[in-house]
């Protein structure tokens, strides 16, 4: 199993993606120290010692937190890689 999932933060449900257009942006969800505080608060384990990348390791699966380096931060990615129930298995903790 493999997903990339692209987090936003919005004030407003944004379009659908057939719709989207190429420069629509979230809201800014903050600089990237802050999110990276807010993910580990809610998923403790992850490992930021590359601060663009983090890596949290599940029992068969894996999430990839891809920051990128623009701050602030207004998106990032998960990609989450392995098999398993990987949504009741990785419970936030916030």
């Amino acid at each position: 199993m493999s997903w990339d999932i692209s987090v936003y933060a919005a004030k407003f449900p944004p379009p659908p993606v057939a719709e989207m257009l190429n420069d629509w942006r979230g809201d800014v969800l903050g600089r990237t120290d802050e999110v990276r505080t807010r993910i580990s608060a809610s998923i403790p384990g992850v490992n930021w010692s590359e601060p663009t990348w983090g890596v949290f390791e599940g029992d068969g699966f894996s999430f990839e937190f891809n920051m990128g380096k623009t701050e602030p931060c207004d998106h990032f990615m998960i990609h989450v890689r392995g098999g398993g129930d990987v949504v009741s298995s990785a419970t936030c903790q916030n």
